[in-house]
């Protein structure tokens, strides 16, 4: 029987990270859109992306005008494709977080590890 508890399995933050904001913000979202937009919970899902989701949804905003672009099916189709795009730049900023919080556990225990 394999010992789980005495390997030395480095812990995987960027991906912990990852799917614990997927999942919450999934939940958040959700809740908004069943309420159809008249929720607090669309608050919660809109802050869950700071920073990285508002510093997107300006350079979507500046890339695509929408004094430039008329009004009507075009304008309709640009906002609902570009509507995810928030949350994936979100979804990255996690996983990087998770990646320098993994770099620095490793080197803490590479650390504590030379000094014994």
């Amino acid at each position: 029987m394999p010992r789980l508890l005495s390997q030395k399995r480095p812990i995987r933050l960027r991906w912990i990270l990852v799917v614990i904001y997927v999942l919450i913000s999934g939940v958040l979202f959700g809740n908004c859109l069943l309420h159809l937009g008249n929720s607090p919970y669309c608050q919660y899902a809109w802050k869950s992306l700071m920073p990285a989701g508002t510093a997107c949804a300006v350079l979507v905003d500046a890339l695509f005008p929408r004094s430039v672009i008329p009004p009507g099916p075009l304008l309709t189709v640009i906002g609902i494709v570009l509507v995810p795009i928030p949350f994936l730049v979100a979804t990255a900023q996690y996983y990087l977080v998770g990646l320098v919080l993994d770099k620095l556990v490793a080197h803490w225990l590479r650390k504590s590890n030379h000094a014994n």
